[in-house]
């Protein structure tokens, strides 16, 4: 039985959970002393309602992953996708979780079941294109974000992930171009004002080479160095809007 005491503040009995849980082969419980209490309180009474129900385990799986439990989340996941194969959040969330703990190999394996299963879904093609950079296969990785540049022409990404393959490749005129793309959707990402510049450099004209390196600078003295530039992943704000502490 979960019980709800106090105006901000849940208790639980743990003895009743702990059955509860075994029951349902649920991952073991955190302590909900914390402030994670009430998300987990509020994920476990719906779930008790519909413990057959794919996305119970999902949302449960979303509050485990908002609160830093990944491998709570992953069981999770898992059931979910057992009992709904055919939906590619489950997987997307998995493969997430992994990239997250640098387990390339199991993150690409992930995602590419959610690209199989939703292939419009753009998040999903932007992570495996920068994997599959990671992990050493630029051909997979030029197909995964020219996928990503065709769902979502008016972001950054895309372009900025093809100027790195073509920058590694040596071809620097088609970087360049690739790399102007990306800026013109996003003017402060430093990430490609310094590939630019590079790739001017490498054909000896100094002159831009400077301007853009100059551009990183100067967001480097406004802090912006370690900005991000964060594209609109509604999976990924799902799983945050389940922190509600």
């Amino acid at each position: 039985t979960l019980e709800q005491g106090g105006e901000q503040r849940v208790t639980i009995d743990s003895n009743a959970l702990k059955q509860f849980a075994e029951h349902h082969q649920l991952p073991e419980i955190p302590n909900l002393t914390s402030k994670a209490a009430e998300d987990i309180h509020n994920a476990l009474t719906v779930f008790a309602a519909h413990p057959s129900n794919a996305e119970s385990w999902g949302q449960l799986g979303r509050v485990f992953q908002s609160h830093q439990y990944p491998i709570k989340a992953l069981a999770c996941y898992t059931q979910a996708a057992a009992h709904d194969p055919a939906d590619h959040q489950w997987a997307y969330y998995m493969g997430r979780i992994h990239a997250d703990r640098f387990e390339i190999d199991q993150a690409i394996e992930a995602y590419e079941r959610a690209a199989t299963l939703e292939q419009d879904y753009p998040s999903t093609f932007l992570a495996l294109g920068n994997l599959y950079l990671q992990q050493g296969n630029p051909q997979k990785a030029d197909a995964s974000f020219r996928r990503f540049a065709t769902l979502r022409p008016q972001s950054s990404h895309g372009y900025l992930g093809l100027g790195q393959i073509a920058f590694d490749a040596q071809n620097f005129e088609t970087a360049i171009e690739l790399l102007k793309k990306s800026i013109a959707h996003a003017p402060e990402d430093f990430r490609a004002h310094n590939l630019l510049g590079q790739a001017y450099q490498q054909l000896g004209k100094t002159g831009k080479a400077r301007q853009h390196l100059a551009i990183v600078n100067r967001l480097n003295r406004r802090d912006e160095l370690s900005k991000q530039i964060v594209y609109n992943d509604p999976l990924y704000q799902k799983m945050l809007e389940s922190n509600n502490t």
